[in-house]
This record gives C-alpha cells, sequence and structure tokens, in this order.
C-alpha cells in the first residue's frame, strides 16, 4: 500500500517527462534564437536583403507623417505596424531614437535609405521573435501528432534549418507568415482531438488572420481547421457549424483590425495586389519550388525523403491523420496559388518548412520503431539512432549552409567604411561633394559634423569646377556621362570600396567594372565608392 510519502515521488516520475520536454524544447528554442540574432545587425543602417524595403519604407511613413496608412499594399500591413510601434517605443525608452531625417527619406527613390534607420533592426525583431515561436510551436506541434520524441526532432530541425535561419532575422513577412501557419495547424491538431473545441476555434481563426497580414497567401491555412471540423462527425452538425463559424469571424476580425485598409481603401489595396501579379507575371521564369527545397541552402533531399516518409506515418497513426490531411489540403492550396506564376521564389514556400520538420522528425521515428520490429534491438539503441540521425542533419546544416548565411551577413556596408573614412579626413570648413547614386543616407552625412559642409547631387551632372570641393565621393554609373571621373591629376583617392575586377583602375574606372545601380533598385552593400581628396598639398 503506499503511504503518502510516496505520492509525491509518484508525481515525479510521472511528471518528470513533461518536465524533461520542456526543458528540451526550451534549450532548442534558445539555440535557434542564439543563431539567429547573429545577423541582426548585418549592415546596418542599411538594409541586407532586397525585400527589407517592403516593410521598412512604409514603417518609416507611419512614423514620419504619424498616420495609420503604409501607404504600400504589396506586403499586408501586421509587421509593418507592429515594426514602427516596437522603433517607437525604443526611441521612447531611450534605445536609439527616431531621427529627423525620416520624413526627407521617404522623398528618396532609393529603396534602402529610410528613416529613422534604427527602424531596420525593430522590423528584424519583430522578425526574430516570430521566427524564435515558430521553433517553440513547431516543436509542440510534432508532440501533438507523434509524442514528445518526435517534437523536440522537430524543434531541432526548425531551430537548424538553413530556410528558416536565413530568414529568421532579416524584415520579411514570409517568417512570421509561416510562425502563425504552425500555430493555426497546432490549433488545428487540437480542435482534431480536444473537446476544447471553442477555445482553439477561436486560436485557428486569429492564427489564420496573423498569417494572412504577414503575407498574404499564408492565410490559405484556414482550410485546415474548417477540413478538421467538417470531418468531426462524432460531434453535431449544428455544433460543428457554430465553431467554423467561430474560425471564420475570428480570422476575418483579426484581418481588419491588423489590415484596416481592407475596409477603409478597399480600392487601393486591390489595385496594389493586381499590381503585384502583374510584376510577378513579368519575371522571368525561375527554377521550381522542388529544386530549390532539394538544395542544401533551403532544405535537402535527405530531409525531404525523411518528410516524404514521416507523411505516411502520420497517415497510419490514428492520433495524427486527420491533422495531416488537413495540412495537407492546405500545401495543395497554397501549391495551386503559387503555381499559376513562372516567377518562384523559394520563400513562398516558407510555411511549409515547419510542417516538413515535423513530418521528417515523424519519419525518423517511424523508421526507428520500424527497425525496432524487424531487428529486435533495444528501444534505447533505436531512440539513440533517431536522435543521432537528426543530429548529424543539423550538424551538417550549422557547419555548411547556416554558418555561410551568417557570415555573408557579417558585412559592413562599403557606404558606412567611406563614411568613416571621410571622417578621418574632414575638418571644419571643408566642402564634400557625393553622389546621390550611392544612396547615403542622410544621418550618416551628417554624423561628418556641422562644420563640414555636404552636398549631395547626382553624379550624371557636370561636375564644374572640382576645387570647389575638398573631398568627392563617387561610384560608377556606365549607363550614362561619367563628368565625375575627369579629375585633375593631382587629386588622390584616398579610398575605394567595393568589389571590383582587377582590370578596374583605381582612378579611372573603365565600362565593365562593378557599377552603381539605377534609382528605384537595391544597391546591394559592396556597392562601388571612389573617395577622391584634396589635391597633392592642398
Amino acid at each position: 500500500m503506499a503511504t503518502d510519502g510516496d505520492r509525491p515521488a509518484a508525481r515525479l516520475v510521472r511528471s518528470s517527462p513533461r518536465v524533461a520536454f520542456t526543458v528540451g524544447l526550451t534549450a532548442v528554442t534558445v539555440l535557434g534564437a542564439t543563431i539567429r540574432a547573429r545577423s541582426l545587425g548585418a549592415a546596418l543602417p542599411y538594409t541586407v536583403y532586397y525585400d527589407e524595403f517592403g516593410i521598412v519604407r512604409p514603417a518609416s511613413r507611419l512614423l514620419a507623417r504619424g498616420t495609420w496608412d503604409p501607404g504600400f499594399y504589396w506586403y499586408p500591413s501586421l509587421i509593418i505596424y507592429l515594426s514602427a510601434a516596437l522603433a517607437k517605443a525604443m526611441s521612447v525608452l531611450g534605445v536609439g531614437g527616431i531621427r529627423s531625417d525620416a520624413r526627407a527619406t521617404l522623398a528618396s527613390p532609393h529603396l534602402e535609405v529610410v528613416g529613422p534607420p534604427e527602424l531596420i533592426l525593430s522590423a528584424r525583431l519583430v522578425v526574430w521573435t516570430a521566427s524564435t515561436a515558430l521553433i517553440t510551436i513547431t516543436g509542440l506541434l510534432g508532440r501533438r501528432l507523434a509524442g514528445r520524441r518526435v517534437g523536440l526532432l522537430a524543434a531541432v530541425l526548425a531551430a537548424t534549418m538553413p530556410g528558416l535561419v536565413a530568414r529568421g532575422s532579416i524584415a520579411v513577412g514570409d517568417t512570421p507568415g509561416a510562425t502563425f501557419v504552425a500555430l493555426a495547424l497546432l490549433a488545428t491538431a487540437h480542435l482534431a482531438s480536444t473537446e476544447r473545441t471553442t477555445r482553439w476555434s477561436l486560436v485557428a481563426g486569429v492564427a489564420t488572420g496573423l498569417a494572412f497580414t504577414s503575407k498574404y497567401t499564408p492565410g490559405l491555412v484556414g482550410v485546415a481547421p474548417l477540413v478538421v471540423l467538417a470531418a468531426r462527425t462524432d460531434r453535431p452538425l449544428a455544433g460543428r457549424f457554430r465553431l467554423g463559424a467561430l474560425v471564420a469571424v475570428s480570422a476575418v476580425g483579426t484581418v481588419l483590425v491588423t489590415m484596416p485598409a481592407l475596409v477603409i481603401r478597399p480600392r487601393v489595396v486591390l489595385s496594389a495586389l493586381g499590381d503585384l501579379n502583374r510584376f510577378y507575371g513579368r519575371q522571368p521564369t525561375t527554377a521550381t519550388y522542388w529544386s530549390q527545397l532539394r538544395d542544401p541552402n533551403e532544405i535537402g533531399t535527405v530531409v525531404l525523403a525523411l518528410a516524404a516518409l514521416g507523411v505516411v506515418v502520420l497517415l497510419a497513426a490514428g492520433r495524427s491523420r486527420l491533422t495531416t490531411v488537413a495540412a495537407l489540403a492546405f500545401g495543395a492550396l497554397l501549391g495551386v496559388a503559387l503555381l499559376r506564376s513562372g516567377f518562384r521564389p523559394v520563400r513562398n514556400v516558407l510555411p511549409l518548412d515547419p510542417l516538413i520538420a515535423v513530418a521528417a522528425a515523424a519519419g525518423v521515428d517511424g523508421a526507428a520503431r520500424a527497425s525496432r520490429r524487424v531487428t529486435g534491438l533495444p528501444r534505447v539503441a533505436t531512440d539513440l539512432a533517431a536522435v543521432a540521425v537528426v543530429a548529424a542533419v543539423s550538424v551538417a546544416w550549422l557547419t555548411g549552409p547556416v554558418t555561410s548565411i551568417i557570415e555573408g551577413r557579417d558585412v559592413v556596408d562599403t557606404r558606412v567604411r567611406a563614411r568613416e573614412l571621410l571622417a578621418e579626413h574632414v575638418r571644419a570648413g571643408d566642402r564634400v561633394l557625393v553622389a546621390d547614386e550611392l544612396a547615403f543616407l542622410p544621418s550618416e552625412l551628417a554624423r561628418l559634423g556641422p562644420d563640414v559642409e555636404v552636398e549631395v547631387r547626382s553624379q550624371t551632372e557636370p561636375l564644374g569646377d572640382p576645387s570647389r570641393y575638398d573631398f568627392i565621393v563617387r561610384g560608377h554609373l556606365p549607363d550614362h556621362p561619367y563628368a565625375w571621373a575627369i579629375l585633375p591629376a593631382d587629386r588622390p583617392t584616398v579610398g575605394s570600396f567595393g568589389g571590383r575586377p582587377a582590370s578596374c583602375s583605381r582612378r579611372d574606372l573603365a565600362p565593365g567594372c562593378p557599377s552603381q545601380p539605377a534609382p528605384k533598385a537595391w544597391h546591394q552593400n559592396r556597392v562601388l565608392i571612389v573617395v577622391v581628396g584634396p589635391p597633392a598639398g592642398g
């Protein structure tokens, strides 16, 4: 007969697997968050990825004009609002500041000229938070579908998957969209096997709405809870209809709260979506989504094969079958929406990555259980083998593509390097001429000091008398008259930044050298910059 003293010990034994799972999931989440955090400051105060402008410039508009209207609807509004709110909060708390050049930079034709520059970091922090949450949600989804071991293995894959890491700390809506998709599917998994359907119907609806206002197409995940509710024939039809209506109403309500322009300015939004669709239609055909996912820098063939096995395992298990069917319905619907265009950037299918992580973990676990039945090996041996497989995949990712991603973003923008060089050489009263096409941030040029006169104008304009300027900062414009290239021989080059072939001279930049993009094109972070100093002896 058990004594009272035995009961706490018994409860501890029963709770130990749950505690171990919680500790393990927390550790994996911290690991993934740390990996992603290393790229938060990449190239600041400039963008490090083309599509960051779609978040930070509309958010800059919100801060500069004190408006609710981002004025740009190729991307939905949720991440834009959150980024602007965080930047404002950081300013109030004294962490960074809202710079005075916010309004001025909105008029710039250059995509990466945004004000305040701190807004880029704020937007990345929003995405990083979502990416970190995605790891935890993936683990919880795996546990719900196939047990604690699968949940932990899925979380490890989500923490280290190159496609998720690459987009885990840049200002894009794809990652938050994937996070809310995973949350909606977690709610769907609960709807498939619990009586607390009202709560999870509400969660599924809200997550669907947030997925939509993160990046439109992930909102298609709303089909998943509806599939599950339709299939729950053990419940009354009226009850299922009520829950389905709750999913729909909560999703629509969330969308309207986080993107009010859909009600206030529906024609503007629809026009923007039409422009986006036409833009996709004009782009050259790219590689298939399948071929891109097979790239080890995204996921890789091995993990995809394990995921395919995992889908079979999940479909065969009663506890996960209905949710798996619902997730496949979402995947099919997403594929139909995306395959209409030949332009297929792999980021569009990022919402599938956490599902692939869960399926791959289930595949490894299923293979371990099958081998145990066939070979008679002890459970501990097959479990360790499953862990070893996932560990090997993660280590391969971390030491290969993930390392390359981090190192590729560990970059100081050449405009920052040029400004630092100028700061070392300019004196009070100096005049500096800067090519507008280089897209310097006004706040960066202001850091040269109030006693330094800085003039910014197009490099296509005639230079005039170069002696008026103590320093000239220029790039390379092969498509325009290169007026600033002809300088007196006594004007030395103080510094030159940016990659270029050895055939390019330091002074006279020949045609074919790395060229400066036109306005409204992303300048990247290694744009060619030449700083010309005062005449020799001047």
